[in-house]
């Protein structure tokens, strides 16, 4: 699928379940999959009760976004 055929949404109010698919396929631009990923370890770090941890994912995945180009952003 090229980017200009991709169509973002927000991965931020995107489930558990949607956040590992979007990590897992190999369609997705790699900077879009990578951020759901760090989403979805963030997410599991909360549930684990490591708030630091999940602190400093969900700070990697907003400078991940700010280097996202427009087309990707959401």
């Amino acid at each position: 699928m090229g980017i200009q055929q991709f169509k973002t949404v927000n991965l931020d109010g995107a489930t558990e379940s949607e956040l590992k698919k979007v990590a897992s396929n190999t369609s997705f631009p790699k900077s879009y999959a990578r951020y759901a990923g760090i989403k979805l370890e963030a997410s599991n770090a909360r549930k684990k009760g490591d708030i630091a941890k999940a602190l400093m994912l969900e700070a990697h995945a907003d400078q991940l976004y700010s280097k996202m180009t427009g087309n990707l952003k959401w």
